[in-house]
């Protein structure tokens, strides 16, 4: 008998496999961008999470993922871009956060946005909590799961604060 026989459950388990939702809502300009000045967001438009490209490799992955009509628009991006990588288009910011389980933002969530955090999100974003305690207040009494872009350190460096601070001249 070896390990594996051993130590392996004597019933079947039943593989429940649920698809994961992705959901990129469009950015809001609301003259905040990441902390850039007006000259810079002028430039840059309002970024996105997802390009289609990378849009097409999630997709080919298994994974399902919604984008608000409009996201991409701002910085070169067609709607039409993202349904040939294979993304879903929805009409509303409320009908994708309600669907995905993974929200994926540069700006943090914005006041229209905080109604619709649940306890079932994981939103990765820039939170910048420090300077945001309504937003930390929210995610906290919403128990949603926040990975924060600024907080992320490999080798001791923040490597998603680096494209920012090459921008922005820091």
């Amino acid at each position: 008998e070896d390990l594996y026989e051993k130590f392996a459950p004597k019933k079947k388990i039943r593989k429940i496999r649920r698809a994961l939702v992705i959901g990129m809502p469009a950015e809001k300009n609301d003259g905040t961008l990441l902390a850039l000045p007006p000259e810079v967001r002028k430039v840059l438009g309002t970024p996105v999470a997802l390009t289609p490209e990378v849009v097409r490799v999630l997709v080919e992955k298994g994974l399902i993922v919604l984008v608000e009509k409009g996201a991409g628009e701002s910085i070169g991006f067609a709607d039409d871009d993202y349904i040939v990588a294979g993304a879903e288009l929805v009409d509303n910011p409320e009908e994708l956060w309600q669907r995905a389980q993974l929200i994926v933002k540069v700006n943090p969530p914005s006041e229209e946005e905080f109604s619709l955090i649940t306890d079932e999100h994981t939103i990765l974003s820039y939170f910048y909590l420090t300077d945001n305690t309504p937003l930390g207040n929210i995610l906290v009494e919403k128990k949603a799961t926040a990975i924060g872009y600024e907080e992320v350190i490999v080798d001791s460096k923040r490597p998603l604060l680096a494209p920012l601070s090459a921008i922005s001249g820091i």
